[in-house]
């Protein structure tokens, strides 16, 4: 028997039902908040390891995709371009490391001026060998492989320079110190401090020769800001 027709070739009036299927679209999975935000620090992690390790310039997505155990596609959900993404671990860096230094500075009760630079000094060591590939991309941001950057890294490095500051005017107002200009006082605090955690590694200083001679460094510091 013919679609549309009945028994004995007599013609049906019932309506000749459609066999086609139904196609059901596939229902987009619903990413949250949370999962978004652990993705992106996921991926910031992995191309800062990959960035430390042969600059912007080699850096390939798909390397950092499989160290962050992910598609390559995935990343441009997070990040237009490779240049997006160095920028984005330019600034997490600078974000985590800030707050490490606030924290240093908020834990101490009314210290003086000695103990700040302690604090700043040790907590730089702390960054140097808890986050190394951090250290590692902003000095090759200011001074090495990665100088296309180096308005941006400066930029966040500015906000350093001012915490500096911003402590050294504490002291002045106290008269532990009487500099016509804190500026170049904090600039020195700054670059002694990253280049004394960075450069006892690399000239292969370990980490108990660092801490063993941090006071040495805290008081030539001490000389400097009455010789400025």
């Amino acid at each position: 028997m013919r679609p549309g027709q009945g028994f004995c070739g007599l013609k049906s009036t019932r309506p000749v039902r459609s066999v086609e299927k139904e196609v059901r679209k596939p229902v987009p999975k619903i990413v949250t908040e949370e999962e978004r935000l652990s993705t992106s620090h996921r991926i910031i992690r992995a191309a800062a390891e990959e960035f430390a390790l042969v600059g912007f310039e080699q850096a390939k997505m798909e390397t950092i995709s499989e160290r962050a155990s992910i598609g390559k596609g995935t990343i441009y959900l997070y990040f237009e371009s490779k240049q997006g993404l160095f920028s984005a671990v330019l600034a997490e860096i600078s974000a985590e490391q800030l707050a490490a230094l606030r924290q240093a500075l908020a834990g101490l009760a009314d210290p003086d001026l000695r103990q700040m630079l302690t604090a700043l000094l040790g907590t730089f060591n702390t960054l140097a060998i808890e986050q190394p590939d951090g250290f590692r991309i902003f000095i090759s941001s200011l001074f090495g492989v990665n100088r296309q950057f180096k308005s941006e890294a400066a930029v966040l490095r500015r906000t350093f320079l001012d915490l500096i500051k911003d402590e050294l005017e504490k002291y002045k107002k106290q008269g532990e110190i009487t500099l016509p200009e804190l500026e170049p006082a904090a600039l020195l605090i700054l670059n002694t401090c990253e280049l004394w955690a960075l450069r006892a590694e690399s000239l292969g200083f370990d980490n108990d020769y660092v801490l063993s001679h941090q006071a040495e460094i805290v008081t030539l510091l001490l000389a400097g800001l009455k010789t400025i």
